[in-house]
This record gives C-alpha cells, structure tokens and sequence, in this order.
C-alpha cells in the first residue's frame, strides 16, 4: 500500500490538515483500520469500489463523499485496485467550505455528496493536489474558526493541557 500526505497551499493550512492519496497494492489486500481524529474528511475514490465504514458502504468510482468526525475506529479494505485521494479538514472548519447538514449528523457517517459540492474527476485525476487548493481557494465563504484558539494552545503542548482547576488550587 502507498500513502502520502501532502500540505495544503499557507492560506489554506488554517482550515486543511493535509491533503493525501492511498493506493493499493497487489502484495496486501486487507482491511485497514483508521481511528478517530475529530476531523471531517472528503474522499474521492479513482478506483474500484472501495468498501468502508466496516463493509457497510461501497464508495464509487468517481464519487466524492463526505466522511464525518468519527467516535470510533473504521475498517476499509484496501485491495490492488484501491485509489482514493481526500482532504483532512481541521476541526470545526467544515462549515467554512461546505453549507450542508450539521457535523453533528455526519458524525461516524461517510455519506455521497452532490454535485454541487464533488470534486471533479477529469481535474483531480490530472493534477489532484494543486486542484484542491484552487477548489478549496474558491470554495471559501469565511476566513474563521471558532475552535482556533483552542486548537493552537493543544497544539501547542502538544495535547498536554492540564486542568485549569488543578493550576489555580496549586497556586
């Protein structure tokens, strides 16, 4: 299996983890396990039809989909002919790109996207990255997440936020 992650155009990096691509191979044919991370994700899938969400969904050819922030682990099996390619958005910044259903009812949820909001399958084929970031540019309808504070200071020490309470009795 080949994965690769790719960084996002710098204005784009406040509101996009990473970019990246998953192919298959023929040596491993398995079910690859991915665990929560709070994100959403949009994936195209460029190859045969890829099950995921533990077998409960097929992904298309062709087709974009919206993953939601995850609870749990999911399994997707990843065979020869696998080729999907998406976006990790950062938290609390799906709204910034996309007017759909809330994130809280996309939550564990891998779900097809309409037109309106997929990806192009000629232009993410011929040069998948650098269209992301022209889509994303385009796409983008405020230049604000609510989380971000936040996301700096856990980001910061490196998730090692202690407990407020604990430093104000300790003081």
């Amino acid at each position: 299996m080949m994965y690769k992650k790719i960084e996002p155009h710098k204005e784009l990096q406040p509101y996009i983890h990473f970019y990246w691509e998953l192919k298959g191979n023929e040596v491993e044919r398995q079910w690859e396990r991915v665990f929560p991370d709070g994100c959403a994700g949009i994936v195209m899938n460029l190859g045969d039809v890829c099950l995921t969400d533990n077998g409960s969904t097929k992904m298309e050819f062709g087709k974009t989909y919206v993953v939601g922030a995850m609870t749990s682990f999911k399994d997707s099996f990843i065979d020869n002919n696998t080729h999907l390619i998406g976006v990790c958005l950062k938290p609390a910044t799906f709204a910034n790109f996309y007017r759909y259903t809330s994130q809280n009812e996309l939550t564990n949820d891998t779900i097809e996207f309409e037109k309106a909001n997929s990806f192009n399958v000629d232009k993410t084929i011929e040069n998948s990255f650098n269209y992301f970031d022209q889509f994303y540019s385009e796409r983008i309808m405020t230049k604000t997440n609510q989380l971000q504070t936040v996301i700096n200071d856990i980001h910061s020490t490196n998730g090692q936020v202690r407990n407020f309470q604990e430093d104000i009795l300790q003081q």
